[in-house]
């Protein structure tokens, strides 16, 4: 927690919040996974009928 409040802005009620809401998001280790979670990925990866990066 202590690396999150360190970040100009972020709180101690932020840095808890960050961490509870993605505790659970532990598979997700790389970081355009995160991105596409956080919804700051520009290329959506949806299914149909392409596979992978377009």
């Amino acid at each position: 927690m202590g690396v999150l409040v360190s970040v100009p802005g972020v709180g101690s009620l932020t840095a808890v919040t960050l961490l509870t809401e993605t505790m659970s998001l532990g598979d997700r280790q790389h970081s355009d996974r995160w991105a596409a979670f956080a919804g700051l990925s520009p290329r959506p990866c949806q299914s149909g009928n392409c596979t992978g990066r377009t």
